[in-house]
């Protein structure tokens, strides 16, 4: 277990003449060691340097005292501790060039056992000395020959222009993993330079290095291979070769504009060459990785994609080619045919212009298909043909404008996410849910068709989605409800029918003859009279909990008045309806949205800060605050109605997230109709080119500003965006709820 408690003392110091070595021992969940040199040679520089070991503490420490002698036989009483204690990591950072002779003095840090080192900042050692060689002047040998992770990270400034000596790696026979980061001006072209790691199996190159294929000659164990952010250009074929046990290979982030044909690799299964300058791939580039399972080419310049480039890759199931960065991205007749194994296409914003026939052919394992942000206008009628596994299809920011085929999605009868939203699609009747098979969703319990234009004609549309729960029909054409729509919502929960132009509402309107119904939303109509007739007012209690009608024209008249006394002698309702819902004091002044992947910054870094009693914000956060069992689409648009602000962390992870874009999507249009700026933009990593961004996130980043995680004065600028706190007279407590509503008493 950790140990929280601090102890900070000064282990031992000893001079002689301008030579001294100070050890600090910090105790709290990590230990370091902290020792400075200035020898005689500089006493006219007042430089130093310094060396810093951190571990990471899992045991104790007792104390005792110790003798410690100098090369000048003068002795000196020190209050030395004997230490038993277990570590996972230990960091060595230098700065300028320590002269490790002096720890020779030192008592060895033999005590220390850990499992990863990272060395960092540090020189390598030069000639045949091996690095094991060189640390075991203050660290044990043989726990040295056990680690099992290391990390070589930015070693040039002291270590320019040499060649690595294969004895650099000896004595490390237990290294599974080894990281090596911007070492550019080092070489590494000795084709014996791992002959000491014969059981490496994970080898990652990142950032400046100079790779090229003859150091992993050697490495027959190797499985996990990374060389990420270089500037390769062109891959070596022989980087690649005699690696049988190869199972993953990235290769992004670097500069490749060609790739040939794949030396043999058996067993290759994960293959990432985005974020490169690719502008063609060969037909038979791939023909020799039979194992393959995900193929990732994102972010390159593809025009095309030939018919024959996956044929041999028959255990195919996720493949990926967004954001071409190219005039067009032409997909040849029967690219996916016959992948049986195929369970995911994701080809966003790459500029096509139209699909083949046969491009998904028995492919009878497709889950997800992702074709949002092209250019498409029309799609061919078969082409989701016999794809009874299709669940999820993205169609979205398209220029769609002809009418889609009847039959287009016939045999999908397991799709449950369909996104057709910001086409050119005129009319959606054309799209019948009962003709195309969408009915097959008989289990389906939410429902989003807002943005759709349907109109009162359109309640085919429903006819089968008996069991639907959560139905959201807002920002379309809808002027009344009908007979045949409500008949369908036996189980029906939440109703969101706001902004659109229904002018009349009833009691018969409602499907009030069951009691699951919670909340119908019917905010932004034409509604001037609710006509709820008292004498049909009896069965009150099947009235949904919520009823929200803001933002509509009501008529405060004597017509009225009959319903607004029977209301607030019966119900628990607001005696004022607020004009304006974001000058309530909501309780949430601020909800997130971020990619799970980004959690640890969210957790670590801005929550705590921003709950702080300094700042004292109230944060909805997913984890903490959604009810369990509920619709996470619904919680989000609630949760965003209900807060006053909503902070996006911007990253790559992010972009690439549905339920981020959905919540940016939500956050934007409620700005856009409260007439404010709620979204507060994070940009937490490099995000690449606003352009290529989803075009309500471009426009929003262009108009509006936004704060960057590495300012310095982040927190000033985000602690001024949000909103501010506001104490006025005989103001009465609100709900969360960003419009008011009339609550039935339970």
């Amino acid at each position: 277990m950790f140990i929280y408690k601090m102890l900070s003392f000064k282990a031992f110091q000893f001079v002689e003449n301008h030579s001294y070595i100070v050890f600090i021992f910090r105790f709290l969940q990590t230990f370091i060691i902290s020792s400075a040199f200035s020898s005689s040679s500089m006493a006219h520089d007042d430089s130093l340097y310094y060396l810093i070991l951190l571990f990471l503490l899992t045991s104790n420490a007792c104390g005792n005292d110790c003798i410690v002698s100098n090369p000048s036989s003068v002795q000196s009483k020190i209050e030395c501790f004997h230490f038993d204690i277990y570590t996972d990591l230990m960091r060595v950072t230098c700065s300028n060039r320590p002269d490790y002779k002096l720890l020779q003095h030192t008592p060895k840090l033999e005590r220390f056992t850990f499992k990863e080192l990272i060395y960092q900042n540090c020189s390598l050692p030069i000639g045949n000395q091996s690095l094991v060689e060189l640390l075991s002047a203050f660290l044990d040998r043989t726990q040295l020959s056990y680690t099992s992770k290391m990390s070589l990270i930015d070693n040039t400034k002291h270590s320019k222009n040499i060649t690595l000596d294969p004895q650099l790696f000896a004595g490390l026979q237990k290294l599974h993993t080894l990281v090596i980061q911007n070492l550019a001006d080092i070489s590494f072209d000795n084709p014996l330079l791992f002959r000491h790691l014969s059981k490496l199996k994970k080898l990652h190159f990142y950032g400046r290095n100079r790779v090229s294929g003859k150091f992993v000659y050697q490495l027959r164990q190797l499985s996990h291979l990374y060389i990420q952010n270089s500037d390769m250009e062109i891959l070596p074929k022989e980087l690649v070769s005699n690696l049988p046990k190869l199972e993953t290979l990235y290769l992004d982030k670097n500069k490749l504009n060609h790739v040939s044909q794949f030396p043999t690799l058996p067993n290759l299964m994960y293959l990432n060459i985005s974020s490169n300058q690719l502008v063609k791939l060969q037909e038979d580039v791939f023909s020799t990785l039979p194992k393959l399972k995900i193929l990732d080419l994102s972010s390159n310049k593809l025009t095309r994609l030939a018919t024959d480039l996956l044929s041999e890759n028959n255990h195919l199931e996720v493949f990926k080619a967004d954001n071409q960065k190219c005039s067009e991205l032409v997909l040849e007749t029967q690219l996916f045919a016959y992948l049986r194994f195929l369970k995911e296409v994701s080809l966003s914003n790459c500029k096509i212009i139209a699909l083949p026939e046969g491009l998904f052919e028995d492919c009878f394992k497709l889950i997800k298909v992702d074709l949002s942000h092209n250019k498409l206008q029309s799609i061919p009628e078969d082409l989701f043909r016999d794809l009874k596994n299709l669940q999820e299809l993205y169609l979205q920011n398209n220029v769609l404008t002809n009418p889609l085929p009847d039959t287009l999605l016939r045999d999908a009868i397991n799709l449950c996410i369909l996104h057709l939203e910001k086409n050119n699609i005129k009319s959606l009747n054309k799209l019948n849910l009962s003709h195309n098979r969408l009915t097959l969703h008989e289990n389906s319990k939410t429902g989003f068709y807002s943005n759709r234009r349907i109109n009162s004609t359109s309640w085919a549309l429903f006819s089968h989605l008996n069991k639907i729960q959560y139905l959201d029909l807002s920002h379309n054409l809808i002027v009344n409800i009908s007979d045949h729509f409500k008949k369908y919502w036996r189980n029906l929960k939440f109703l969101n029918l706001s902004h659109n132009f229904i002018t009349h509402v009833s009691y018969t309107d409602f499907p009030f003859l069951s009691t699951k119904i919670n909340l119908v939303n019917l905010e932004s109509n034409k509604i001037t009279h609710p006509d709820f007739d008292l004498s049909r007012i009896e069965p009150l209690h099947r009235l949904p909990n919520e009823i929200f009608l803001a933002d509509n024209p009501l008529n405060c008249d004597c017509i009225s008045s009959s319903l607004v006394t029977y209301l607030q002698a019966h119900l628990n309702a607001s005696k004022s309806i607020p004009t304006k819902g974001t000058s309530m004091r909501s309780a949430t002044r601020a909800v997130w949205t971020y990619s799970h992947k980004d959690e640890e910054f969210v957790t670590d870094q801005m929550l705590p800060r921003l709950e702080s009693e300094e700042l004292n914000f109230k944060i909805c956060w997913h984890v903490r605050d959604f009810m369990p069992g509920e619709m996470i689409a619904s919680q989000i648009t609630k949760a965003v109605e209900d807060s006053r602000r909503t902070i996006i962390i911007l990253s790559h992870n992010y972009l690439e997230s549905v339920w981020g874009q959905m919540e940016f999507s939500t956050a934007y249009l409620q700005s856009l109709e409260d007439k404010r700026n709620r979204v507060i933009p994070i940009i937490y990593q490099d995000i690449g080119d606003i352009d290529q961004l989803d075009p309500e996130l471009q426009a929003y980043l262009k108009t509006n500003t936004y704060v960057r995680w590495d300012d310095p004065w982040f927190w000033d600028k985000l602690h001024y965006a949000m909103p501010r706190k506001r104490h006025r007279k005989h103001e009465q407590p609100t709900c969360n709820i960003s419009m008011s509503s009339l609550n039935k008493t339970n």
